[in-house]
């Protein structure tokens, strides 16, 4: 009698590490979409078009820059090496990897070309991990001559060429070789750092716990690129600065005036019945607890969880209480109840000199956390029922 299936070994799993490559692509092209918006010379990036994905660079002059990314997230029993490289399926021209990019030179702007990958390369292709155009990758010419000898000897005889005639020796020199993070997790989150930096650099302010959702929005906007239909409507796989630019400032000040959720802070103080002005000090003070705990240098990281956890526990208790059929406190009153509470927890025994010298836990971090928590709905106003 055959075993049940709930025993039985997994047996296809080539779907999943076709997923894990194509998630790991589109995590690079936010990469890219960051990177664009840090640097005027990116000006495009497009999404599984002429390649993975294309970059479009405006370099000051009046030819354009075409550079062709080739990624490759997978699991190997070794390096990257020249023989994988130029491994022609089936024997057949024009099927290994260095030829399909060099390939991708058939247009009227200058092409570049980049192989991105989670694996790392054999000493023999190290010197075009160097970046092109640096003085390292200049002082290698001599090994690079000798990775040209050792790629056109693998061809035996059968020299590709890519349509507008250049020779294995211009994809050498052209091609830049981009050791990326070994996973996706590790990709996406020095994409969040990324984020940060270019939150910075544009002046923007945004609390810590919206940008993982900010990031989450631009991976969404690459993966549509992905995927929308690009014949009827060609910006469909286009990302372009300037545009990108103007969403990424709407989303953050979406976000910092609360209209991002329908279930954010300042929609709860709406339907409380609060005025504008009142809802704006809410933020603010919201958001003041975010940067002071960011740079706590007040009181022990201990002791912080603990006025977290007493003041969301009495919020908690709080909520059963406003939600029960009996109560009879109004919106504002179940909000000012709220205040009073998380203040009583920070003057209170259990936290009651919890400070480094003479540096008291500020007043307001209190009511700060307690806004937090109701962004983060744990907590409304309003009795829902």
């Amino acid at each position: 009698m055959p075993e049940s299936i709930f025993d039985q070994p997994l047996s296809d799993q080539s779907g999943r590490s076709a997923q894990r490559g194509f998630i790991y692509q589109n995590h690079l092209g936010a990469r890219f979409c960051l990177e664009m918006l840090l640097d005027a010379t990116l000006h495009q990036v497009w999404m599984e078009s002429h390649d993975d994905i294309t970059l479009l660079w405006q370099t000051g002059t009046p030819e354009a820059i075409c550079e062709f990314v080739q990624v490759k997230h997978m699991e190997l029993p070794s390096r990257w090496t020249v023989e994988k490289i130029t491994y022609r399926e089936g024997g057949n021209v024009g099927t290994s990897l260095c030829e399909k990019s060099l390939a991708q030179s058939r247009h009227q702007e200058k092409a570049r070309f980049r192989i991105a990958t989670s694996y790392d390369v054999h000493d023999k292709l190290k010197p075009i991990k160097l970046p092109l155009g640096s003085p390292e990758r200049i002082a290698q010419q001599t090994q690079i001559h000798e990775l040209i000898t050792s790629i056109g000897r693998r061809f035996n005889g059968s020299m590709p060429f890519s349509p507008n005639g250049e020779d294995i020796t211009y994809w050498t020199e052209n091609c830049w070789w981009e050791k990326c993070p070994d996973s996706i997790e590790a990709l996406e989150a020095l994409n969040i750092q990324l984020l940060n930096q270019v939150l910075r650099v544009k002046g923007l302010r945004l609390e810590i716990e919206h940008r993982d959702e900010l990031y989450l929005q631009l991976l969404n906007k690459v993966v549509r690129c992905s995927y929308q239909e690009p014949y009827r409507v060609r910006t469909n796989f286009k990302l372009e600065r300037q545009q990108l630019t103007d969403w990424l400032i709407e989303r953050v000040n979406a976000f910092n005036q609360g209209l991002a959720d329908s279930n954010s802070l300042s929609a709860k103080l709406r339907d409380a019945g609060f005025s504008a002005e009142t809802i704006a000090m809410a933020q603010e003070l919201k958001l003041k607890y975010v940067g002071e705990t960011l740079s706590n240098d007040f009181c022990e990281g201990r002791t912080l969880r603990l006025l977290e956890g007493e003041i969301l526990g009495a919020l908690l208790d709080l909520r059963t209480e406003k939600y029960s059929p009996g109560s009879t406190l109004s919106p504002r009153e179940f909000h000012d109840l709220c205040v009073q509470t998380a203040k009583a927890i920070l003057q209170g025994d259990t936290l009651h000199n919890r400070a480094i010298g003479d540096k008291p836990i500020p007043g307001f971090l209190a009511v700060g956390y307690m806004y937090q928590a109701t962004d983060r709905c744990f907590v409304q106003f309003v009795n829902p029922t």
